[in-house]
Protein backbone atom coordinates (compact mmCIF):
# COMPACT_ATOMS: atom_id res chain seq x y z
CA UNK A 1 0.00 0.00 0.00
CA UNK A 2 3.01 2.82 0.43
CA UNK A 3 4.30 1.65 -3.53
CA UNK A 4 3.30 5.27 -5.13
CA UNK A 5 6.20 5.31 -7.92
CA UNK A 6 7.00 2.32 -10.00
CA UNK A 7 9.46 2.76 -12.96
CA UNK A 8 10.43 0.07 -15.93
CA UNK A 9 12.53 1.19 -18.73
CA UNK A 10 13.33 -1.21 -21.64
CA UNK A 11 11.98 -4.34 -20.89
CA UNK A 12 11.59 -7.39 -22.67
CA UNK A 13 7.57 -7.64 -22.37
CA UNK A 14 5.36 -9.11 -24.89
CA UNK A 15 2.66 -9.82 -22.09
CA UNK A 16 2.16 -6.59 -19.64
CA UNK A 17 -1.25 -8.25 -18.02
CA UNK A 18 0.59 -9.76 -14.70
CA UNK A 19 2.29 -6.85 -13.95
CA UNK A 20 -1.26 -4.79 -14.24
CA UNK A 21 -3.09 -7.62 -12.37
CA UNK A 22 -0.24 -6.94 -9.41
CA UNK A 23 0.12 -3.36 -9.11
CA UNK A 24 -3.82 -3.34 -9.10
CA UNK A 25 -3.28 -4.09 -5.15
CA UNK A 26 -1.23 -0.87 -4.75
CA UNK A 27 -3.89 1.15 -4.41
CA UNK A 28 -1.82 4.48 -3.40
CA UNK A 29 -0.25 3.77 -6.43
CA UNK A 30 -0.18 7.26 -8.37
CA UNK A 31 3.51 6.98 -10.28
CA UNK A 32 4.17 4.48 -13.16
CA UNK A 33 6.89 4.87 -15.69
CA UNK A 34 7.50 1.88 -18.67
CA UNK A 35 10.10 2.71 -21.17
CA UNK A 36 10.71 0.53 -24.14
CA UNK A 37 13.69 0.94 -26.63
CA UNK A 38 14.69 -0.83 -30.12
CA UNK A 39 17.93 -2.30 -31.77
CA UNK A 40 18.70 -0.19 -34.83
CA UNK A 41 17.95 -2.13 -38.06
CA UNK A 42 14.25 -3.41 -37.19
CA UNK A 43 11.61 -1.95 -39.62
CA UNK A 44 9.72 -1.34 -36.96
CA UNK A 45 11.43 0.68 -33.92
CA UNK A 46 9.50 2.19 -30.94
CA UNK A 47 10.74 3.58 -27.75
CA UNK A 48 7.78 3.91 -25.47
CA UNK A 49 7.63 5.56 -21.91
CA UNK A 50 4.41 5.35 -19.94
CA UNK A 51 4.66 7.75 -16.56
CA UNK A 52 2.02 7.99 -13.82
CA UNK A 53 3.46 11.04 -11.64
CA UNK A 54 2.69 10.97 -7.83
CA UNK A 55 4.27 12.83 -5.23
CA UNK A 56 7.24 10.18 -3.63
CA UNK A 57 7.67 6.10 -3.65
CA UNK A 58 9.59 3.84 -4.69
CA UNK A 59 11.21 3.10 -8.42
CA UNK A 60 12.20 0.38 -10.37
CA UNK A 61 13.94 0.44 -13.32
CA UNK A 62 15.22 -2.07 -15.69
CA UNK A 63 16.44 -1.97 -19.45
CA UNK A 64 16.33 -4.10 -22.72
CA UNK A 65 14.81 -4.33 -26.03
CA UNK A 66 11.73 -5.34 -27.83
CA UNK A 67 9.94 -5.19 -30.96
CA UNK A 68 7.14 -3.18 -32.90
CA UNK A 69 3.99 -5.70 -32.17
CA UNK A 70 4.93 -6.18 -28.23
CA UNK A 71 4.70 -2.27 -27.88
CA UNK A 72 0.81 -2.42 -29.74
CA UNK A 73 0.19 -5.59 -27.46
CA UNK A 74 1.26 -3.56 -24.47
CA UNK A 75 -0.45 -0.36 -25.11
CA UNK A 76 -4.01 -2.27 -24.94
CA UNK A 77 -3.64 -4.11 -22.52
CA UNK A 78 -2.35 -0.67 -19.96
CA UNK A 79 -5.61 0.61 -22.01
CA UNK A 80 -7.61 -2.16 -20.22
CA UNK A 81 -6.30 -2.12 -16.75
CA UNK A 82 -6.42 1.68 -16.74
CA UNK A 83 -9.89 1.85 -14.63
CA UNK A 84 -8.21 0.10 -12.03
CA UNK A 85 -6.00 3.19 -11.23
CA UNK A 86 -8.04 5.43 -9.31
CA UNK A 87 -5.55 7.54 -8.14
CA UNK A 88 -3.92 8.55 -11.44
CA UNK A 89 -2.76 12.17 -11.58
CA UNK A 90 -0.22 11.62 -14.41
CA UNK A 91 0.31 9.51 -17.35
CA UNK A 92 3.21 9.82 -20.17
CA UNK A 93 3.80 7.92 -23.40
CA UNK A 94 6.91 8.63 -24.68
CA UNK A 95 8.49 7.40 -28.15
CA UNK A 96 5.80 4.81 -28.66
CA UNK A 97 3.72 3.91 -31.75
CA UNK A 98 0.04 4.94 -31.61
CA UNK A 99 -1.69 4.47 -33.94
CA UNK A 100 -5.70 4.46 -34.47
CA UNK A 101 -6.14 1.28 -32.59
CA UNK A 102 -3.73 1.88 -29.98
CA UNK A 103 -5.47 5.52 -30.05
CA UNK A 104 -8.67 3.84 -29.68
CA UNK A 105 -8.18 1.95 -27.27
CA UNK A 106 -6.86 4.51 -25.10
CA UNK A 107 -9.58 6.80 -25.63
CA UNK A 108 -12.67 4.52 -24.48
CA UNK A 109 -10.66 3.78 -21.06
CA UNK A 110 -8.87 7.51 -20.27
CA UNK A 111 -12.93 9.06 -19.44
CA UNK A 112 -11.95 6.92 -16.18
CA UNK A 113 -9.24 8.87 -15.14
CA UNK A 114 -11.16 10.92 -13.27
CA UNK A 115 -8.14 12.57 -11.15
CA UNK A 116 -5.68 13.13 -14.20
CA UNK A 117 -3.64 16.30 -14.21
CA UNK A 118 -1.52 15.58 -16.80
CA UNK A 119 -1.43 13.56 -20.18
CA UNK A 120 1.80 13.73 -22.04
CA UNK A 121 1.80 11.46 -25.44
CA UNK A 122 5.38 12.90 -26.66
CA UNK A 123 6.84 11.10 -29.63
CA UNK A 124 4.20 8.86 -30.80
CA UNK A 125 1.59 9.21 -32.63
CA UNK A 126 0.01 9.39 -35.62
CA UNK A 127 -1.90 13.04 -37.09
CA UNK A 128 -5.40 10.49 -37.03
CA UNK A 129 -4.05 9.10 -33.23
CA UNK A 130 -4.26 12.59 -32.15
CA UNK A 131 -7.74 13.40 -33.61
CA UNK A 132 -8.94 10.53 -31.49
CA UNK A 133 -7.85 11.14 -28.36
CA UNK A 134 -8.65 14.53 -29.16
CA UNK A 135 -12.00 14.13 -28.70
CA UNK A 136 -12.31 12.73 -25.26
CA UNK A 137 -10.26 15.58 -23.79
CA UNK A 138 -12.90 17.64 -22.40
CA UNK A 139 -13.82 14.34 -20.23
CA UNK A 140 -10.71 14.86 -18.56
CA UNK A 141 -11.93 17.07 -15.85
CA UNK A 142 -9.19 17.67 -14.02
CA UNK A 143 -6.37 17.82 -16.75
CA UNK A 144 -4.30 20.82 -16.65
CA UNK A 145 -1.38 20.26 -18.50
CA UNK A 146 -1.55 18.09 -22.08
CA UNK A 147 2.12 17.75 -23.97
CA UNK A 148 1.66 16.44 -27.56
CA UNK A 149 4.61 17.51 -28.72
CA UNK A 150 6.59 15.52 -31.05
CA UNK A 151 4.05 13.83 -32.67
CA UNK A 152 2.76 13.80 -36.20
CA UNK A 153 0.14 15.80 -36.08
CA UNK A 154 -0.92 17.57 -38.89
CA UNK A 155 -3.99 20.35 -40.19
CA UNK A 156 -6.24 16.83 -39.46
CA UNK A 157 -5.00 16.90 -35.67
CA UNK A 158 -4.54 20.57 -35.35
CA UNK A 159 -8.45 21.09 -36.13
CA UNK A 160 -9.45 18.45 -33.58
CA UNK A 161 -7.65 19.94 -30.94
CA UNK A 162 -8.40 23.38 -31.65
CA UNK A 163 -12.00 22.31 -31.20
CA UNK A 164 -12.39 20.69 -27.93
CA UNK A 165 -9.98 23.73 -26.44
CA UNK A 166 -12.65 25.86 -25.17
CA UNK A 167 -14.64 22.54 -23.19
CA UNK A 168 -11.57 21.53 -21.50
CA UNK A 169 -12.08 24.01 -18.17
CA UNK A 170 -8.81 23.24 -16.46
CA UNK A 171 -6.12 22.93 -18.72
CA UNK A 172 -3.58 25.79 -18.45
CA UNK A 173 -0.61 24.42 -20.65
CA UNK A 174 -0.46 23.16 -23.63
CA UNK A 175 2.31 21.82 -25.77
CA UNK A 176 2.78 21.00 -29.62
CA UNK A 177 6.03 21.84 -30.10
CA UNK A 178 7.59 20.02 -33.18
CA UNK A 179 4.06 19.38 -34.42
CA UNK A 180 4.03 19.09 -38.51
CA UNK A 181 1.02 21.48 -39.26
CA UNK A 182 2.62 24.31 -40.48
CA UNK A 183 0.92 27.43 -40.68
CA UNK A 184 -2.33 26.23 -41.84
CA UNK A 185 -2.83 24.97 -38.03
CA UNK A 186 -1.28 27.87 -36.92
CA UNK A 187 -4.12 29.70 -38.47
CA UNK A 188 -6.63 26.57 -36.74
CA UNK A 189 -5.02 27.49 -33.51
CA UNK A 190 -5.58 31.16 -33.85
CA UNK A 191 -9.18 31.02 -34.50
CA UNK A 192 -9.59 28.14 -31.56
CA UNK A 193 -7.71 30.12 -28.73
CA UNK A 194 -9.90 33.19 -29.32
CA UNK A 195 -12.92 33.00 -27.44
CA UNK A 196 -10.80 31.01 -24.16
CA UNK A 197 -12.16 32.27 -21.20
CA UNK A 198 -9.25 31.30 -18.94
CA UNK A 199 -5.78 31.50 -18.31
CA UNK A 200 -3.72 28.90 -21.19
CA UNK A 201 -0.02 28.78 -22.34
CA UNK A 202 0.65 27.13 -25.84
CA UNK A 203 4.24 26.88 -27.31
CA UNK A 204 4.94 26.01 -30.75
CA UNK A 205 8.10 25.57 -30.65
CA UNK A 206 10.50 24.23 -33.90
CA UNK A 207 6.56 24.15 -35.90
CA UNK A 208 7.21 24.99 -39.55
CA UNK A 209 5.62 28.57 -39.17
CA UNK A 210 6.13 31.72 -41.38
CA UNK A 211 5.84 34.76 -40.00
CA UNK A 212 2.14 35.46 -40.99
CA UNK A 213 1.36 32.33 -38.93
CA UNK A 214 3.04 33.85 -36.17
CA UNK A 215 2.06 36.94 -36.55
CA UNK A 216 -2.19 35.25 -36.63
CA UNK A 217 -0.99 33.92 -32.81
CA UNK A 218 0.21 36.91 -31.16
CA UNK A 219 -2.03 38.79 -32.84
CA UNK A 220 -4.68 36.21 -30.59
CA UNK A 221 -2.38 36.83 -27.44
CA UNK A 222 -2.84 40.52 -28.12
CA UNK A 223 -6.58 40.39 -28.30
CA UNK A 224 -7.04 37.79 -25.58
CA UNK A 225 -5.48 38.22 -22.29
CA UNK A 226 -5.96 34.90 -21.49
CA UNK A 227 -3.46 33.82 -23.62
CA UNK A 228 0.27 33.09 -23.53
CA UNK A 229 1.84 31.55 -26.57
CA UNK A 230 5.12 30.64 -24.86
CA UNK A 231 7.38 29.39 -27.13
CA UNK A 232 7.31 30.05 -31.14
CA UNK A 233 10.92 29.45 -31.98
CA UNK A 234 11.50 27.56 -35.77
CA UNK A 235 14.62 27.26 -37.42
Amino acid sequence: DRLTEFTITGVRITDMSALLSALQTCTNLIAFSFQLTYTEGQTELIRSSYILAGRRGLSSQLENWRAADDNARVIHQLADELHYFTKLQRLELSGCTIGVAEATALAQELPQCEVLKTLNIINSMSDEAASILAAILPTLKELEVLDFSRNRIGVGGAIAIAEVLRFCIKLRNLNLSYSEFGDAGAFIFADGLRNIARPLTVDFLFVEITTAGITALLDVMEANSNINIGKIIYD
